[in-house]
């Protein structure tokens, strides 16, 4: 089982939002990892006492580092910006908590898991010698300026301003740089988020929502869509991000209809005037409910009665609202944008274009009037909640999770010195004959052999080779990187001992004249457009006969070389002796020769 080390600032077993997601998150991959967490300790008594009934409690062990009561009334009050300047003190004192763990157990992944926003990394990058992995990412998206009709000037300005800081910041961060580039996997939140450091910083990223869903386990299902009257939720804060004015704009132009809609939520004394002077303006008072603020357990009993919930938000992670309508078997009409953009499909609901705000409140209307023509296609969304639900739970976020977490360190330049590194590059296709090099280090019987694969191909092919090197109990000895920039390949092969070509089916393998140009030694077949020059002076060759023969061929080398430094030190001289031939200058003089000939005759 693997030690992952866990950064969660906000972590509780009791709460929504920050608190809630880490607390999920952890609770779930402790069904797979033994866990070492580092969080604030504003919940540390609701923390132990969940761990004591936890079902796999020995695989949490909880760090405190607690703030001040000050500071954490600055942290909830999310438009007090000084709480960012001691938020950064205490990741540098959690650097120093996670390096004492480091010291005192053995840590296989150090994972940034929230606060979410990306613009504090924290400092678990700084350890060298174990990946890291940061995510959940969330907050690169920038506030559309053009839904802000109706906000005061200060408002607009505030946005505009936020966007300016925000955009530089995703670009420009040192630290935020630092960390993506140090990062063996980064997660996103959003799908936005993954385009931004796609984009900006040419990183692979996974997209994992932040949050799950939960089952409905109840039988009892309170939707009735051919009552008479449609009935919409809309639930959330009356502030810019949530759009209600979108949502009384789409009932000005469903007045010929009969459809109700739902208001859960509060806002300011000038937001909730401004809404509801709005709404008579409109002439929809009659056909708007407001409820105010309410308790959970309440708007999800009336989510189970609801037909719809409109959300209307622009700016958002994966929004709980969201989570909680599927939950409840409520079908969703939504913007395709942010976190509910990924989570909501054609199974469960609508999603429209974020375009402008009246094409927005046209593309809603239209939706609306259609589900309210057929209604069985609310019932075919409801039911397929259930589906969804399984889909977004807790339990596969932490599946999904631990395939991030398959992550292997580095080649590193320090290895020990009985370590003898293989490197093995290519596609997963039948013709590289990845198989082949994987039983053939099996076969070597050394436990000091190191067969590093950078590559990539089908999931089903990383699954398969992954097994294999478990069945073949090597496990421990094969390490798959994935994809490798072209740009490092270089460094790659000059820290490895030999390069292994197991390929059948090739012309000059532009990777081979790699290897060859760094001087690194080959082991291949002697076959192709390769062999010849391997044969010649960059390696060690066996004959193309049958596969369980190569295998054992293979191995014979591999142990051979392996005894022999001279030898490889001997290799890599005659490739670099002989570098220069095979460059594009020397092939260019080999055909003015060949063209020089042709005229002599």
């Amino acid at each position: 089982m693997i030690n992952v080390l866990i950064n969660a600032y906000a972590c509780s077993p009791h709460w929504g939002s920050e608190p809630g997601m880490a607390w999920n998150w952890i609770s779930c991959l402790a069904k797979h990892c033994n866990l070492f967490v580092i969080t604030e300790g504003e919940w540390r008594k609701e923390i132990e006492e969940a761990v004591a009934v936890h079902p796999y409690r020995d695989h949490l062990h909880f760090y405190y580092n607690p703030v001040s009561d000050k500071i954490r009334r600055m942290c909830w009050n999310q438009g007090d910006w000084r709480f960012y300047w001691y938020y950064q003190k205490w990741q540098k004192k959690t650097l120093l908590i996670a390096r004492q763990i480091v010291a005192e157990n053995r840590i296989d992944i150090l994972h940034q898991l929230n606060m979410i926003g990306f613009r504090e990394p924290g400092y678990l990058w700084k350890i060298e010698g174990i990946p890291f992995v940061w995510g959940p990412i969330g907050g690169m998206e920038l506030m559309p300026l053009s839904f802000l009709k109706g906000v005061s000037k200060s408002q607009y300005i505030k946005a505009w301003l936020k966007n300016l800081i925000n955009d530089w910041q995703r670009k420009h961060h040192p630290r935020v740089l630092r960390a993506i580039h140090k990062a063996s996997a980064l997660i996103a939140a959003t799908k936005g988020c993954a385009d931004v450091i796609q984009g900006y910083h040419h990183q692979d990223v996974v997209l994992i929502n932040e949050t799950g869903c939960g089952k409905n386990d109840s039988p009892e299902n309170l939707h009735d869509f051919h009552k008479p009257e449609l009935e919409l939720m809309w639930v959330g804060k009356f502030d810019s991000r949530k759009q209600l004015g979108l949502a009384i704009a789409t009932m000005e132009q469903l007045k010929d209809i009969p459809v109700k809609m739902h208001i859960v939520g509060t806002g300011t004394e000038a937001e909730s005037g401004y809404y509801r002077n709005m709404a008579s303006q409109s002439g929809v008072d009659s056909k708007i409910v407001w409820h105010g603020l309410l308790p959970n357990q309440e708007v999800q009993g009336m989510m189970r009665k609801a037909d719809l919930l409109l959300f209307t938000s622009i700016m958002e992670g994966t929004p709980h609202v969201v989570l909680e309508a599927v939950k409840n078997n409520l079908p969703v009409l939504c913007l395709k944008t942010c976190g509910q953009g990924e989570v909501v499909d054609s199974s469960i609901g609508y999603t429209i274009p974020l375009a402008n705000p009246k094409d927005c409140v046209h593309d809603f209307a239209t939706q609306i009037r259609k589900l309210y023509d057929n209604r069985y296609l609310l019932q075919q969304m409801s039911d397929a909640c259930y589906q969804k639900q399984i889909e977004l739970s807790w339990d596969n976020k932490a599946l999904r999770m631990i395939e991030a977490y398959k992550i292997t360190p580095p080649i590193k330049a320090d290895k020990d010195e009985n370590t003898f590194t293989l490197l093995w590059v290519g596609k997963f296709d039948f013709r590289k004959q990845l198989g082949l090099a994987i039983r053939s280090v099996a076969a070597t019987h050394n436990p000091n052999i190191q067969l590093h694969v950078c590559g990539t191909g089908r999931a089903d092919e990383v699954t398969a080779f992954q097994t294999l090197a478990e069945k073949e109990g090597i496990g421990s000895q094969v390490s798959f990187h994935g994809k490798i920039p072209h740009d490092e390949m270089d460094t790659i092969m000059r820290r490895a001992d030999l390069f292994f070509f197991t390929s059948i089916m090739e012309a000059t393998s532009t990777v081979v004249l790699e290897a060859v140009s760094v001087g690194l030694p080959v082991l291949s077949f002697n076959t192709c457009g390769f062999g010849p020059l391997v044969e010649e002076f960059a390696g060690e060759v066996i004959e193309l006969s049958t596969p369980d023969r190569a295998v054992i061929e293979f191995a014979g080398k591999i142990n051979e070389l392996y005894g022999n430094p001279a030898r490889l030190a001997e290799i890599s001289l005659r490739e670099l002796a002989n570098k220069d031939r095979l460059s594009w200058d020397g092939k260019a003089r080999e055909m003015v020769d060949i063209y020089k000939r042709i005229l002599e005759c």
